[in-house]
């Protein structure tokens, strides 16, 4: 969880003026075309929205800075992650920050095409991680299948995830079917992780 945590905390610091020009550009356009065509505006889901195209903007940072795998093409899989594990410590953590980083993946898309069956998810995944590891071989020379499986695991963990609170939703009480419950959570979050990022607050289970 250390080496996820670092990691992002890197990638956001090197990035957040684009982040920050990127969004507001993104939330002002939202918020004048939800009022120029009479939509209806949901905050917690415009979030929602906000943080996946903000995910899908750090995630390949994050794949790049947490890559420990050697250069050159790897096409068998498992071996070569099994050896690195017996000799490296630190390889296990790496294979885990891989897997965690493509949870979000899994959710997200799986809320924006409402997927049913994970077979949709696992093909958009596979691609997206075999297209991930060729712009790494061109970039960086390495391209580790072993990459693709823990993305795969990453994606239908998220996948697995959607469902879960999806299935939970409908089952609960008319005040958690409420958009304005949901929107106050969102803002609660949100300024948590704006103080945590200023280093106002800090989460000991996060180190």
């Amino acid at each position: 969880m250390k080496v996820f945590n670092n990691t992002l905390f890197q990638v956001v610091k090197s990035i957040w003026p684009l982040l920050t020009v990127f969004a507001s550009i993104l939330i002002i356009t939202r918020v004048y075309y939800l009022k120029l065509n009479g939509k209806s505006f949901t905050f917690y889901k415009e979030i929602l929205a906000l943080l996946f195209i903000i995910y899908l903007i750090i995630l390949y940072d994050l794949l790049v800075k947490i890559d420990v795998s050697p250069q050159g093409v790897n096409f068998i899989p498992v071996v070569n992650s099994l050896n690195a594990f017996l000799t490296d410590s630190n390889y296990l953590s790496y294979i885990l920050a891989n897997a965690i980083i493509f949870i979000p993946f899994g959710y997200f898309i799986s809320s924006y095409i409402e997927a049913k069956k994970i077979g949709s998810i696992f093909v958009i995944t596979l691609l997206t991680g075999i297209v991930i590891e060729f712009v790494e071989l061109q970039v960086i020379g390495s391209f580790n299948i072993d990459n693709i499986i823990t993305y795969l695991i990453g994606g239908i963990l998220g996948f697995l995830l959607y469902i879960g609170l999806s299935a939970i939703k409908k089952h609960l009480p008319g005040l958690f079917q409420n958009d304005f419950l949901y929107n106050i959570i969102s803002i609660a979050i949100i300024v948590l992780v704006v103080l945590y990022f200023f280093g106002v607050i800090s989460f000991g289970w996060l180190s």
